[in-house]
């Protein structure tokens, strides 16, 4: 997950965490106020996501993009009960940003046995 960071420069923290709202591994650059906080209420707003496409038959979350006038945050979920949460400033290329999170997803289900 540290490799996400050095590979963007735009990224300032990367965190694993679980829908309820534990973190499991996270790295920041720098200092990085509340990450881990934003990141338990989005678990939260992740839950009643999951559960209204569920019921309505759309399909499994896979992702989720939160963008602000200075930042930007990228939910990518990794099973029913974990994601991964990267922090972006709002110059960072989104599309980098997601081909890193894809390419470290399998090596993280790999050590986890997810």
């Amino acid at each position: 997950m540290n490799t996400v960071l050095s590979f963007l420069r735009g990224a300032k923290g990367i965190l694993l965490m679980g829908q309820d709202g534990i973190a499991i591994e996270q790295y920041t650059k720098g200092s990085v106020e509340n990450f881990e906080e934003i990141s338990i209420e989005m678990s939260q707003i992740l839950v009643q996501i999951g559960q209204i496409t569920q019921q309505n038959e759309l399909g499994s979350m896979k992702e989720m993009i939160f963008y602000t006038n200075k930042n930007t945050i990228m939910i990518h979920v990794m099973n029913h009960d974990i994601f991964l949460a990267l922090l972006l400033d709002d110059q960072e290329n989104l599309g980098k940003s997601r081909f890193a999170l894809q390419k470290i997803t399998p090596d993280i289900k790999m050590k986890l046995k997810l």
